[in-house]
């Protein structure tokens, strides 16, 4: 019922750094420097999330697990809205981070506001290997008003070993896609705004 729009591949520059060698005239001089010491990086262990401001579409983080390898998001909807169902998109850098499986469906476990009535349910979710998260959940009967309560959760797992601890981690909606909700009449609607996304740092615990 609801598909993705577009979809466009992240493309990943790397920079050249150049060597200047300098000579200077005069008497001669010379410099000896021991062996060098290595130096060890030290890796972040868990994700630390700032929420953005409440108020339209956004990722607000689960409290208890804020702080921790494994961050749980629940996407809220501005509140008074009258729908029958969301599909959202969000994409977050897979070398940092894995989306994680959910209880309600592979990645993404359903809140309460939605009644999803018996099975088969229209809740569904895709992950690509570019880290790109696709979910809808739709009500088959009747509407649903938003209150403030998750429309729907997902999770982040920190790849272990693979971000220097104080990083940031990029998280936001997919680029070249439109979040969409079917509202009371069954129309397909866009978000008003794009989901606000708050910010997503690789830290120590």
């Amino acid at each position: 019922m609801i598909r993705k729009l577009t979809s466009q591949g992240a493309t990943l520059s790397a920079g050249l750094a150049g060597l200047l060698l300098c000579g200077c005239g005069g008497g001669a001089s010379s410099s000896v420097s021991g062996p060098s010491t290595p130096t060890s990086t030290a890796y972040a262990t868990a994700l630390t999330y700032s929420n953005p401001p409440a108020g339209g579409y956004s990722l607000q983080a689960e409290p208890a697990s804020n702080g921790t390898a494994h961050l749980v998001l629940d996407l809220v909807g501005p509140a008074g809205t009258v729908a029958q169902g969301v599909s959202c998109f969000l994409t977050a850098d897979p070398a940092d981070v894995a989306w994680a499986p959910g209880s309600g469906s592979a990645y993404a476990t359903a809140g309460t506001v939605f009644n999803l009535g018996s099975a088969p349910q229209a809740f569904f979710s895709k992950v690509s290997g570019s880290g790109d998260l696709q979910v809808g959940i739709y009500q088959k009967a009747g509407t649903a008003t938003f209150a403030g309560a998750a429309l729907l959760s997902v999770a982040l797992d920190l790849n272990p070993g693979a971000v220097p601890a104080g990083s940031p981690v990029p998280l936001a909606p997919t680029a070249g896609t439109q979040a969409v909700y079917l509202d009371g009449t069954g129309t397909v609607r866009p978000f008003p705004a794009a989901i606000a996304v708050g910010t997503l740092t690789a830290t120590g615990n």
